[in-house]
């Protein structure tokens, strides 16, 4: 067993936050990330004593064999250590964990199938089991597979991860990693298009917490990052990203749209634009999935997916995190919408722009790209851009002033105050809102 701390990874190397995956327009879910080595060296650790009344959780540093008191019941139905008792019910998966009992979804990603509880977006429950690479190529195909707890680490042994829910908010993910010890049976099903069937009775180690998950479950499989999008992701928007001179430059991809007005689309993701074979993804707006992929060098592109998305008209966009430019397409997204939308980002090419409003005015300047010269930007969508990518400034003081913008068409507003400005490479613009 290991204890480590933070978020769950997707797969790869477990499975996130976030990967993937986002809430006012000001909030933006934290990303997933994927794709990193799984160099852990882990080694069987001594299950806690019965009398012990603990649960193993992590600290902020990684303590293997650290243990934090938790109450916990003194049984719970459906723990067995012995693979040879185990019998499936035929009910939907349910198990128990962190003294709580929850009834999760599955996935199965890339190498590795979990089982989880979301709130407001987020796993609070999670239970990840991956597989070694030749047992992940198989599983599409069907699998039956039974794990002793003594047997030890191996190809034939997946690696168990138990995500536990913070104490306290701000506080991070708890996860405890099992390399063996624990008792597993597991049959899965062949693959059925975008759904693995399959049916478990998983249970951890512990005399005294007694956690585990047993039942049936129709896992959603989710396509690697290496597939084009496919049939059940449309509609979607897909593209390269390249970026002039990136060096250790984080990139940030996203959309903004309105396609109803109950429903306020955006989401966004962000990570190193140069970081070889990792990935991210955010699942927050589910069935909305927002996914980019790094790119390899710095003369590669990235490359960013969009899916599932409800018809409407997208602004999509790459841009700098904290102050750096953005560029931007605007994207008409129909029911059956399979579209690609490449965006090149040049931070050397920007211009700037200074806007002064009348005397007493109290409202921000605020900028969107502008869409179709002969329609502005609705109301609530135009709020959305400009704070999704960082595009207001006060003006109490003296003109509001923005800089490192990229070249192109932007819609003015401050209050009911409204004005265009046509942004060039090097020059600034200088704009006076005033009232009709």
């Amino acid at each position: 067993m290991r204890i480590i701390s933070g978020m769950m990874l997707a797969a790869g190397v477990g499975l996130a936050i976030g990967c993937g995956s986002n809430t006012p327009p000001a909030a933006e879910p934290t990303s997933q990330l994927a794709g990193e080595p799984n160099t852990r060296s882990l080694s069987p650790e001594p299950s806690p004593q019965p009398d012990s009344q603990t649960h193993p959780v992590a600290t902020k540093d990684v303590i293997p064999g650290a243990l934090i008191p938790v109450p916990v019941p003194a049984s719970a139905a459906g723990w067995e250590l012995d693979p040879t008792k185990h019998q499936i019910p035929s009910s939907p998966v349910y198990g128990r964990l962190a003294g709580a009992t929850f009834s999760p979804e599955a996935q199965f990603l890339g190498d590795a199938l979990r089982f989880r509880v979301l709130k407001e977006g987020f796993p609070e429950r999670q239970v990840t089991i991956q597989f070694s690479p030749e047992r992940a190529k198989t599983v599409a195909e069907g699998l039956k597979l039974t794990v002793r707890p003594e047997q030890p680490p191996g190809p034939d042994v997946p690696t168990v991860m138990a995500q536990f829910p913070a104490s306290k908010l701000g506080e991070e993910a708890k996860i405890v990693e099992f390399a063996n010890g624990y008792a597993l049976t597991l049959e899965l099903g062949k693959r059925q298009e975008n759904k693995l069937p399959g049916s478990i009775y998983l249970s951890l180690p512990g005399e005294e917490t007694r956690e585990f998950l047993v039942g049936t479950f129709t896992a959603e499989w989710v396509r690697s990052v290496t597939e084009p999008p496919g049939p059940n992701d449309a509609p979607y928007i897909t593209g390269r990203v390249t970026v002039v001179d990136p060096a250790e430059t984080q990139i940030k991809v996203g959309y903004v749209a309105l396609p109803t007005p109950t429903d306020f689309a955006l989401d966004a993701v962000q990570m190193p634009f140069v970081s070889q074979g990792r990935w991210a993804r955010t699942e927050f707006y589910r069935p909305r999935i927002t996914t980019l992929i790094a790119a390899d060098a710095a003369d590669k592109p990235a490359r960013y997916e969009h899916t599932r998305l409800a018809p409407s008209r997208y602004l999509v966009y790459a841009a700098i995190p904290d102050g750096g430019p953005a560029v931007w397409k605007w994207v008409a997204v129909t029911p059956d919408a399979k579209l690609t939308a490449d965006l090149h980002l040049n931070p050397t090419q920007v211009g700037k722009l200074e806007v002064t409003v009348p005397t007493g005015t109290t409202e921000k300047v605020r900028l969107a790209p502008a869409d179709d010269p002969a329609t502005p930007v609705p109301p609530d969508l135009f709020l959305g851009i400009s704070v999704s990518l960082g595009l207001e400034a006060e003006a109490k003081d003296g003109p509001a002033k923005f800089d490192k913008l990229s070249p192109g068409r932007y819609e003015v507003r401050s209050g009911d105050l409204s004005g265009v400005a046509e942004i060039k490479p090097g020059e600034t613009v200088k704009v006076d809102l005033k009232k009709k």
